[in-house]
């Protein structure tokens, strides 16, 4: 019941008396149904809505706190030092090696999702096609049909994120293609991958998809052997019907500088039509870089990213192919510092 509408609940009465008196006792039911209202915004606000269990478990409070979670990662050892960060977001991963056999497609991501949904965290379920095989719609309608079957997943994802960087041949095979123009790569995605996980995730299931990133450094024209910064091949995309597809749009904007970062991010939005965006890998190129200075680049470019993201899942939780990580050692002994300790002061809701 809404507040401003009760006052016209109210009959006229000749007599005042009888009217003040009804006024008299409708007030403690007035006032307790605004405040029922207001806290039940102010809950929203603060707890998005979850699937299950994990309502009354969740782990970090700001929507826009993520990691990156390997597939070696165990999640049991892992929930105290996620819970300690402020983490609300797992981004998992799972490799599609047969688009012909979908059940042949194995892997640790699957379960990893369900124990981090029953530790109270949000999951981002990333389908990555292992080889950059490109999959028609008939082949990936099937794998993500299968996907969302298999016992207690879809309970467990939240998001269902469909490939990797659009602009890496190790994700996606036909990218630089010297036969291909960049609207036909475009449009193998789109109508292939991409739309196959809306209709199957979005449309028959009513979930939410994230379609796939670029990072920054890609192919600028057709048939083209060099690549640069630019943001030409995700232009083609948008082009030809990405944001249809998807509840979020998906950037990873790696880049030396973290001043670049920021005017890539802010190109990029200005072309996607107000569609939010999830970075599922948030980080910077760590070339150069050390521990420290690494982390005082990331701390400047928080502000920004809070206010133009919904959600960036910081790249990585544990150390690899470069990047510093959180943690590290046996159970997640050691903190990456100063990293650990930034990620868990910076300011949450």
């Amino acid at each position: 019941m809404k507040c401003t509408k009760i006052g016209k609940s109210i009959k006229s009465n000749k007599n005042q008396t009888m009217k003040k008196t009804c006024l008299m006792m409708l007030i403690p039911l007035i006032m307790g149904a605004c405040t029922k209202e207001v806290e039940q915004e102010e809950a929203a606000v603060i707890r998005p809505s979850s699937k299950g269990s994990q309502a009354s478990t969740l782990a970090g409070t700001d929507d826009f706190y993520g990691v990156m979670f390997s597939s070696n990662e165990n999640v049991a050892n892992a929930t105290p030092k996620l819970n300690d960060l402020g983490v609300r977001w797992c981004r998992v991963w799972v490799n599609i090696s047969d688009w012909d056999t979908p059940s042949n497609n194995t892997g640790t991501g699957y379960q990893q999702a369900i124990d981090l949904h029953n530790a109270g965290f949000k999951v981002i379920l990333h389908f990555n096609s292992l080889n950059g095989v490109v999959p028609n719609y008939t082949k990936a309608k099937a794998v993500f049909q299968w996907a969302v079957t298999k016992p207690n997943l879809k309970d467990a994802v939240d998001i269902w994120e469909i490939f990797n960087e659009l602009n890496n041949t190790e994700y996606f095979n036909q990218a630089h293609s010297t036969t291909l123009t960049l609207t036909q790569q475009a449009k193998n995605y789109i109508f292939g991958a991409l739309k196959a996980g809306w209709d199957v995730f979005h449309v028959t299931h009513a979930e939410k998809v994230l379609g796939g990133s670029w990072t920054l450094w890609q192919q600028g024209s057709n048939y083209s052997t060099s690549s640069s910064y630019n943001l030409n091949l995700t232009q083609a995309y948008l082009n030809n019907g990405y944001l249809t597809y998807c509840d979020y749009a998906g950037i990873h904007p790696y880049h030396e500088s973290a001043t670049s970062q920021r005017t890539f991010l802010t190109d990029f939005k200005s072309r996607i039509g107000g569609k939010p965006i999830i970075i599922s890998e948030w980080g910077l190129k760590p070339g150069g870089y050390t521990a420290t200075t690494y982390t005082t680049a990331m701390d400047s470019n928080l502000s920004f990213m809070k206010q133009n993201v919904v959600t960036a899942c910081y790249y990585r939780f544990t150390p690899g192919n470069g990047w510093f990580g959180l943690v590290s050692g046996t159970g997640y002994s050691t903190q990456v510092e100063p990293a650990y300790t930034t990620y868990k002061n910076w300011p949450k809701l």
